[in-house]
């Protein structure tokens, strides 16, 4: 049973994270298609906003699958590591509101 928690946590966040880039990248096709199609190029704003959004998701939820992972496995870790994984995961909601205000053109 153990293991088989294991390989489908580790499965689950692998696709959903594979997932999220493939998406990702299509999203930036069509949006390039789009604009090509109204003789304009796509915009590096929409660019850096959907890149940096995907990078800082990505950098704020692969410690903590890692570490649910190893909990299963049961690897030893401090706790120190644990809320520190835990606080890693609220920077992707502070960091969103930076990445629009920084990126995205107020009218």
């Amino acid at each position: 049973y153990n293991m088989y928690f294991v390989i489908t946590v580790s499965l689950t966040n692998i696709l959903s994270y594979i997932t999220l880039i493939i998406t990702s990248t299509f999203l930036l096709i069509v949006a390039r298609g789009a604009a090509s199609q109204h003789g304009e190029s796509l915009r590096w704003e929409g660019i850096t906003t959907v890149l940096l959004t995907v990078l800082v998701f990505l950098f704020s939820n692969l410690p903590f699958s890692a570490l649910s992972v190893a909990s299963v496995l049961e690897i030893d870790h401090s706790n120190t590591l644990r809320r520190a994984v835990d606080k890693i995961q609220f920077l992707n909601i502070m960091a969103n509101f930076f990445v629009y205000s920084l990126t995205v053109p107020s009218l």
